[in-house]
């Protein structure tokens, strides 16, 4: 099975979080105080968003998703070294 493939959930969250904030963006600038504070925290949470998104694509091109793996070996149920109850 390729690695690539344990991407699909993040790729699901990353889509859904991006939709998220479209629409938090769109409800703080529409519905809140027209003030220098709501322009404050947008630009906060905008920061946020995007720090947060440029650091977990950095984290995850680390990794050779090209590869293939062996279920048996990520999901390995060996309990060796365990003592039985």
């Amino acid at each position: 099975m390729p690695a690539a493939y344990f991407l699909i959930p993040y790729l699901v969250f990353a889509g859904l979080s991006v939709m998220l904030f479209i629409f938090n963006i769109f409800h703080i600038a529409k519905f809140g105080l027209q003030s220098t504070r709501t322009a404050f925290v947008l630009g906060l949470y905008t920061l946020g968003f995007f720090s947060v998104g440029i650091i977990s694509l950095i984290l995850i091109a680390q990794y050779d998703w090209t590869a293939t793996l062996d279920l048996a070996e990520v999901f390995n149920t060996s309990l060796s070294g365990v003592p039985s109850l």
